[in-house]
């Protein structure tokens, strides 16, 4: 099995693995988000209303509304999401680790200094970082809705559906968040074995499907110097050779070994590795 296709299948195994990884996060964030709306509901449903829905006073509820932002984070915390992102990070995050580490050609792991492992466990605690912001950032924003339909004398009904549909959004941002945490991890992991000189070569890899956004499409399977990586844009998250293509990109740089001739050889050709071109010449 020649070096591309060595790092090819380990990128795709990776990916496989971010992406149970997120399914397994997105099932429980689910059930935290439902048993946040539950408690929602039933103290909105305390608030003072008349027969239609609406809120009697509103001198008589602002007060109430000014402070929920503090209530609603601590009720997310309370119905663990704050556990659930300690759970799921730290565990998916060590296998990835050991995964990248134990597939890369180079096989320098056994080298690996105990400050680089002390680099991981920093890029953990910056993701679970991450992903406590959007909790922050949900209690904010349903606290300032819940003032505003104080101050709009908003039915309860409709501030509960306005709840639930602020809570979707967020789930979906914190999965986008969390796939995103893992995914740029793993090339975190993958840059321990980086020189960091500009000439370094590197080959884009991953799933080779129809679901690609535009830039993965453009690079996977091609050759690149360090330095044209670092100018490379890919129109949402700087620095691509930590995030790759974006948002739940599922791709990845793999160093090129000093050694791979064929590798070295197609560095700023424009031709992909033949493995991949033939890949998405079946796919298209």
């Amino acid at each position: 099995m020649s070096d591309i296709t060595k790092l090819q299948a380990a990128a795709v195994r990776e990916a496989a693995m971010q992406d149970a990884f997120v399914l397994v996060f997105e099932s429980e964030l689910r059930s935290v988000i439902n048993r946040f709306l539950r408690r929602l509901k039933a103290e909105l449903e305390d608030w003072d209303i008349d027969d239609d829905g609406r809120l009697v006073s509103e001198l008589a509820n602002l007060g109430r509304a000014i402070g929920f932002r503090a209530q609603l984070g601590q009720w997310l915390e309370q119905e663990g999401f704050s556990a659930l992102a300690a759970r799921v990070l730290d565990e998916p995050l060590d296998r990835l680790a050991e995964s990248v580490l134990a597939n890369a050609v180079a096989k320098k792991a056994a080298t690996l200094a105990p400050a680089g492992f002390d680099v991981l466990a920093a890029f953990k605690e910056l993701h679970l970082a991450d992903l406590l912001d959007v909790a922050d950032d949900l209690a904010r924003v349903l606290s300032a809705r819940a003032l505003e339909g104080v101050l709009g004398m908003r039915p309860v009904d409709a501030l509960v559906q306005d709840f639930a549909q602020i809570a979707g959004i967020s789930q979906r941002q914190a999965r986008t968040l969390y796939d995103t945490a893992v995914s740029t991890y793993t090339r975190q992991v993958e840059q321990l074995h980086a020189t960091g000189e500009a000439s370094e070569l590197f080959v884009y890899v991953g799933p080779a499907d129809s679901v690609m956004r535009e830039f993965c499409r453009k690079h996977i399977g091609r050759v690149y110097p360090r330095e044209s990586i670092d100018e490379m844009d890919n129109g949402q998250l700087p620095n691509v050779l930590l995030t790759g293509g974006g948002y739940n990109c599922r791709h990845t740089w793999k160093r090129v070994s000093v050694l791979d001739d064929e590798l070295i050889g197609l560095a700023e050709s424009g031709k992909r590795v033949p493995e991949i071109a033939a890949i998405l010449k079946e796919a298209a």
